[in-house]
């Protein structure tokens, strides 16, 4: 019986693929509904569009040559006949090369988009995963043992059970907070081809899927394995020679597809409930029995049970093949630290992803892959690197630090990456730019107010954090003039103001305090703020230039935000009675270069230029601090000789210098 329904998955697979191509060139083509939970004239299949199709151009100019045997020209009854042959042969030709193009061009389409009128697979045919070699014997007409054959689950047939897996588990157990539903959607629609699935209930197919777990983990085994027979083949380089075959990415897939149906399981929040504890260290407990073959001991807490699990899972980090794979895989340990020790095995969650990041990942022709796919995924797994780090602040410093530069020293190539993060190249880097903005602007939000009840060791450590994301801040802002893409002048407009205005809700109040006892600190982060915000003025100026609506229309905003800071900076010296170090003036317009804007240069100087004059409608304050004693007396020189370096730089490109 085993071996007949090995077969019979066999037939189906062969089947499906030989659908899939069938449909994708007979786009008027519908198939009689096999599952009547719409309602009629409701969901209808995607049918690829053939007008992409492409055919060869006829060849022009050339004749077929003539035979040995001089034809009589006049003979028009041969001229037709010849004309009729060809004709037959060039319809031929084209009907033969539009089957191929068709198909080859059209691509597949996917038979999950036809489930309204495929049978619905009931939860037990995943009992099949539990099967191993099975022995088939062979007889002839005579009923006689002819031959034998051994049958195995094949990865086509693996894969095919996989996909169907992963739907159902992301239909029943996936909660609606993680998946967007359009509210354009029907009930009967959700409910389209998992009928008798709704039937069973959640606890219900978790219970079913927990049994299949062994089953899933010798599949997983078994394609890690193979990735690493393939690396130890190939000097220990997973992306070398035979990682990029029919084969190698047939098994890729399911690797992929397992690692997505334990997150889907681990993902449900019924697991929370006290009466699903049970069940959840039933789950755990057969992962951490995989890491010595041994069930594992009663008296163990589930805590303890989780860390084996999870460092079962995490094994499996240095043989994923694909970069969503491991995407999945940092998911799936994210989703079993929250059931242990969450602060220890967040911080394993950062260092698997900092390894998958300082990996270079590689197409089948072995040049560094890019795309709007791979910036999509680059953007998720830096997220989480981020989003696990213990010090998030630490680890954007170092990015910052170590990363960029390396990218910076190669920038006349245009493959040119970082050395640490191979990930970080000239392709994506407006993805770690606007991932590493917000991430420092959530982290600043993380930042507890000061209190009148904190001594002053809280407000030092407090001072020291505000530092150091200035100090970051002002390095994001000086990347600007040499990557002056637009995406990172629209990420750099969007959290530049995010970023000025906690500094004026969170930070200035402990500023205040700080002032009198840790003036030097506390002007350095002025400073380097004084110098992030104008370099965010020559930002403004830059967006009206380039006339782009969508930058334009954060301008206003922006300056908001930073004659806010400016007055807030004003207060704060007014309280401190050190008012005379405050010097209200009229900057430039400027671009990103800190040439001055075209439509000021003609206006000659006035004296509001050097005084304390109202502010007008497109310039922005300017802060001198006091940089002498406490008597109030000013020296402005270092500052303005400062400013004026660093604004008036002419050069295309910043240097290494002028940035760090």
């Amino acid at each position: 019986m085993k071996a007949k329904v090995l077969s019979r998955l066999q037939h189906i697979t062969e089947t499906s693929a030989l659908l899939e191509k069938c449909l994708a060139v007979t786009p008027n083509y519908v198939p009689p509904a096999a599952n009547f939970d719409e309602e009629e004239g409701g969901k209808q299949p995607p049918h690829p569009s053939t007008a992409g199709v492409k055919r060869k151009p006829k060849a022009k100019g050339k004749k077929k040559k003539a035979g040995k045997k001089i034809e009589d020209p006049n003979d028009e009854t041969k001229v037709d006949s010849d004309e009729d042959t060809c004709a037959k042969a060039s319809t031929q030709n084209d009907s033969d090369l539009v089957t191929k193009t068709e198909i080859e061009d059209v691509g597949l389409v996917s038979l999950q988009d036809y489930s309204l009128y495929l049978r619905e697979l009931d939860m037990d045919v995943f009992n099949t995963l539990h099967v191993g070699l099975i022995t088939k014997a062979a007889l002839d007409s005579d009923m006689n043992t002819k031959d034998t054959s051994i049958l195995q689950l094949q990865p086509q047939q693996l894969e095919f059970l996989l996909h169907d897996l992963v739907h159902k588990l992301e239909h029943v157990l996936v909660t609606t907070t993680t998946k967007r539903r359009s509210f354009l959607k029907s009930k009967t629609e959700k409910r389209s081809g998992f009928s008798h699935l709704d039937d069973l209930g959640a606890p219900q197919v978790v219970t079913m899927v927990v049994q299949l777990l062994p089953a899933l983990c010798d599949h997983l085994e078994g394609a890690s394995a193979f990735f690493q027979t393939l690396m130890a083949a190939n000097d220990g380089l997973i992306d070398g020679p035979g990682s990029h075959t029919q084969e190698a990415q047939l098994i890729g897939s399911c690797f992929h597809l397992l690692l997505e149906a334990l997150l889907a399981l681990f993902s449900w929040t019924g697991f929370v409930l006290s009466d699903q504890k049970d069940l959840l260290k039933k789950a755990v407990g057969t992962l951490a029995g995989r890491m010595n073959m041994t069930p594992v001991s009663s008296q163990l807490s589930l805590t303890g049970i989780i860390q084996q699990s999870f460092a079962y899972l995490e094994n499996f980090s240095g043989s994923v093949p694909l970069l969503s794979s491991a995407i999945v895989l940092c998911r799936l340990l994210g989703c079993l630290s929250q059931y242990g020790d969450q602060l220890k095995l967040s911080t394993k969650i950062a260092c698997v992803s900092e390894d998958f990041l300082k990996r270079e990942w590689l197409d089948r022709d072995g040049q560094t892959l890019k795309g709007a796919k791979h910036n999509e995924n680059i953007q998720a797994l830096l997220k989480l690197y981020l989003t696990h780090s213990e010090d998030v602040l630490g680890s954007l410093e170092k990015l910052t630090a170590v990363g960029v530069p390396e990218l910076l020293q190669e920038e006349t190539d245009k493959n040119a990456r970082s050395s640490t993060y191979p990930t970080l190249t000239k392709h994506s880097y407006h993805v770690y730019y606007r991932v590493m903005l917000h991430e420092l602007v959530a982290t600043v939000k993380t930042f507890v107010p000061d209190r009148l009840t904190d001594t002053q060791e809280v407000r030092v450590d407090k001072l020291l954090q505000w530092n150091l994301s200035v100090r970051i801040f002002h390095i994001l802002v000086n990347l600007i003039k040499v990557f002056d893409a637009r995406p990172n002048l629209g990420a750099l407009t969007k959290y530049g103001r995010q970023f000025l205005e906690l500094v004026v809700r969170l930070g200035m109040p402990l500023l205040d305090r700080m002032f009198r006892s840790h003036r030097d600190d506390v002007q350095l982060l002025l400073k380097n703020l004084q110098l992030s915000t104008r370099s965010l003025h020559h930002l403004c100026g830059h967006s009206k230039i380039m006339k782009d609506i969508a930058l334009t229309n954060q301008v206003p905003l922006l300056k908001k935000s930073l004659e806010t800071f400016v007055y807030r900076v004003k207060a704060m010296l007014t309280m401190a009675q050190c008012l005379e170090a405050f010097w209200l003036g009229n900057l430039k317009n400027r671009d990103l270069r800190g040439e001055e804007i075209l439509s000021q240069a003609s206006r000659a100087p006035t004296e509001s230029d050097s005084e304390a004059e109202p502010v007008e409608e497109d310039d922005e304050s300017d802060v001198e601090l006091d940089a002498g004693s406490e008597a109030g007396s000013t020296t402005k020189a270092s500052v303005q000789a400062t400013d004026a370096g660093n604004s008036g730089s002419s050069s295309d490109e910043a240097s290494y210098s002028e940035i760090y």
